[in-house]
């Protein structure tokens, strides 16, 4: 896992560092550091392995589907801390893929299962 995960730190540099001599010389503030910090150490380090480890021990079809749960933790999280108005549609399309991956994670009846194997 960890050599995935620095396969992908070292295309991100490679990607991004031209991009990054190209731009404006940054100010290097205690905030903006905090920032880079947070981006570095959670969001590209650990939530990536946290995901591998759960894609090796539950397998890649269980994990797969809590993808889709990215968009709904993204507005609950922008109405906490950012203070955006979520309308009926967020709280509509959120209910509705909550449904999908809770129906997707059931197992299906045993009759069902007999007539899908030809018993």
């Amino acid at each position: 896992m960890w050599t995935s995960i620095y396969v992908q730190i070292g295309f991100a540099v490679l990607f991004l560092l031209p991009s990054y001599l190209l731009a404006a010389a940054p100010a290097y503030t205690v905030p903006n550091i905090m920032m880079i910090g947070y981006a570095a150490i959670p969001g590209s380090i650990l939530a990536p392995f946290f995901w591998m480890s759960a894609v090796k021990h539950l397998g890649a079809g269980k994990t797969a589907i809590f993808m889709n749960l990215v968009p709904i933790l993204t507005a609950v999280v922008a109405a906490l801390f950012l203070d955006e108005a979520l309308h009926i549609y967020h709280v509509l399309g959120g209910g509705i893929t909550i449904a999908g991956i809770v129906l997707f994670q059931r197992k299906p009846p045993a009759s069902t299962l007999k007539t899908a194997v030809g018993e």
